[in-house]
């Protein structure tokens, strides 16, 4: 099933938190330093969806 852009920005808006938690949460150095490398990538895929 295709999706719209408007649905996929929509379903990543709701689930990408999951990955931002982990920073917060975690005692695992590897999994803090993980989330936020995930979070620049999902920050840096917005900055480019508005350009």
């Amino acid at each position: 099933m295709k999706q719209t852009l408007a649905q996929i920005e929509s379903s990543l808006a709701s689930e990408s938190h999951i990955l931002y938690n982990h920073r917060a949460v975690s005692t695992d150095p590897d999994l803090q330093n993980s989330s936020i490398e995930a979070r620049n990538i999902l920050d840096s895929y917005k900055v480019e969806m508005k350009i």
